[in-house]
């Protein structure tokens, strides 16, 4: 488990990567592509995500995800709760 708290990882090609269970509050994702990457059960709160790719990411049981920023995201993530996932579109 990975522990990067305010990362900055804008326009990073992380494509498949395995961010499960990282701790990545205040992480910078914008214009990142990391479609196919896990976040499965990583601390994602306050994490941008505006503009990125995340197309069969997959952020089940991420914790946080209600407080990410998903500004104009690209793609069809899972694991999102359902809720959550309406109000992105």
């Amino acid at each position: 488990d990975a522990f990067l708290p305010g990362a900055l990882l804008v326009e990073a090609n992380a494509r498949g990567v395995d961010f499960s269970g990282a701790i990545l509050p205040n992480a910078d994702f914008r214009h990142a592509h990391v479609d196919g990457s896990s976040f499965r059960g990583a601390r994602i709160t306050d994490a941008v995500f505006s503009w990125s790719h995340l197309n069969a990411t997959d952020f089940t049981d991420a914790v946080g995800v209600g407080k990410a920023l998903w500004t104009g995201f690209r793609g069809t993530p899972v694991g999102l709760p359902p809720g959550l996932q309406s109000l992105l579109r």
